[in-house]
């Protein structure tokens, strides 16, 4: 982990990373989703002025990792799905009885 200028962080950066992550968790992940946008850095990133380097060179996300954000965005879509289902199906059974149908 590297401060904004590529040096090794601070403990105390070190610290409020990890103070901010709660708040990238908090977010249902957008905090994390941040990373798709310039310049490229999660919430917690951006916050403490860290960023994370690559061992080998290669800044993708491993396999696993890409898999895990597309689950997890598959679950979102699921789970709005469900919620607009229920709120319809409430919707509707206000209205009805509202009518006196």
């Amino acid at each position: 982990m590297a401060d904004a200028a590529g040096a090794r962080a601070s403990a105390g950066r070190v610290l409020l990373r990890h103070l901010a992550a709660g708040l990238s968790w908090a977010s249902l992940n957008l905090g994390h989703a941040l990373i798709a946008f310039p310049p490229h850095l999660a919430l917690h990133d951006r916050m403490s002025g860290t960023r994370v380097l690559a061992r080998g060179g290669d800044p993708r996300l491993p396999a696993w990792a890409r898999t895990w954000l597309w689950l997890q965005a598959l679950a979102g879509v699921f789970a709005l799905a469900w919620l607009y289902r229920l709120l319809q199906v409430q919707a509707d059974a206000a209205l009805r009885a509202a009518l006196g149908a």
